[in-house]
């Protein structure tokens, strides 16, 4: 039976989190997005395009910028992007100050959040939640719905209940997370504990000598002192000695036959295109100042600022403000 225990199944919540763990390049990737969401300056325009410094404008801004007396805005939208981007979908628990007569806003961990859904939905077809159930680590309770508030990612959710949207981009990278996470691991290994590259004669072309005591102790004699020592590390040895007149014989292809560099850098793209991070941010293509400043331009303009304004305006619905432009 083949061993699938390298298999990194985004399917899952556990699959997603092992991924992030292991997966350098997708941690790289949600941490420039995550960066560059926290990065943005925020201010109310009219439809004229003019800056509103109205009391209530600000307010809104102000709670943007510290949504609970904890964390800041930089703080928690890095927090948002990276749950959203990882999960599909962000929850957010709406807590209220009775001593300062506001809502504060945490985001709960996606892992902790169990849905329990009802048997009706709402009008835009989405499955009632009835109640969510928290487990932290050290209690368990249940929160209403009206104490959540879920940001969603743009990916429609194949699962086919619940939520329309909110499905996590890595469902699709799982394949291709799996291979650059094993590519790795066998990089290491074929570096590390490779073993024996060849198989050399000791020049006995007669089997019936081969079988002589003398020789016989000779080549144990040689495996012993060689048994613990093959492989491609400084001081390790490349081959494997007998008496049968086997020549030189390799016992594996060369490693730049196998094309590693080739298939990590079309993983990294496929990441990276699934995040709209442009290539020259992964050190993939020419990193001239050109094309860097390029790239940074074009991350800021095809992916953290079209999100930003998905947030803002799911933000507005959370505070209840959803009638402001």
């Amino acid at each position: 039976i083949a061993d699938e225990s390298y298999y990194i199944n985004c399917a899952t919540t556990e699959g997603r989190l092992r991924a992030y763990e292991k997966c350098d390049v997708l941690r790289t990737v949600l941490g420039k997005s995550s960066q560059a969401i926290a990065n943005l300056r925020v201010w109310a325009l009219d439809d004229d395009g003019k800056q509103i410094k109205t009391q209530q404008a600000q307010r809104i801004i102000n709670k943007l910028m510290r949504p609970n007396p904890k964390e800041d805005f930089k703080r928690w939208f890095k927090k948002l992007d990276s749950q959203t981007k990882l999960h599909g979908r962000a929850y957010v628990h709406k807590s209220y100050s009775s001593i300062f007569r506001e809502y504060n806003y945490y985001i709960i961990p996606f892992e902790y959040v169990t849905e329990y859904y009802g048997m009706r939905t709402d009008a835009l077809f989405e499955r009632e939640v009835e109640k969510y159930w928290i487990n932290d680590g050290v209690s368990s309770y249940s929160l209403k719905p009206s104490d959540v508030h879920i940001f969603y990612d743009i990916t429609l959710d194949s699962a086919k209940y619940g939520h329309m949207f909110g499905g996590s981009r890595l469902r699709s990278l799982s394949d291709v997370i799996s291979t650059y996470v094993v590519l790795w691991e066998v990089l290491t290994e074929m570096y590390g504990n490779r073993g024996a590259l060849n198989i050399v004669s000791m020049g006995v072309n007669n089997p019936q000598m081969a079988g002589l005591p003398s020789l016989k102790s000779e080549k144990e004699s040689v495996l012993k002192r060689l048994s613990r020592r093959f492989g491609l590390r400084r001081g390790q040895d490349k081959n494997v000695l007998v008496t049968t007149d086997a020549k030189v014989s390799p016992l594996t292809a060369k490693m730049s036959e196998m094309e590693f560099e080739k298939i990590i850098i079309e993983c990294k793209k496929a990441i990276g295109s699934a995040y709209d991070v442009p290539a020259p941010l992964l050190d993939i293509e020419s990193s001239r100042f050109k094309n860097m400043t390029e790239a940074i331009k074009n991350i800021y303009t095809n992916s953290a600022i079209p999100t930003a304004e998905d947030f803002f305006s799911e933000w507005l619905q959370m505070v209840d403000e959803y009638k402001r432009p």
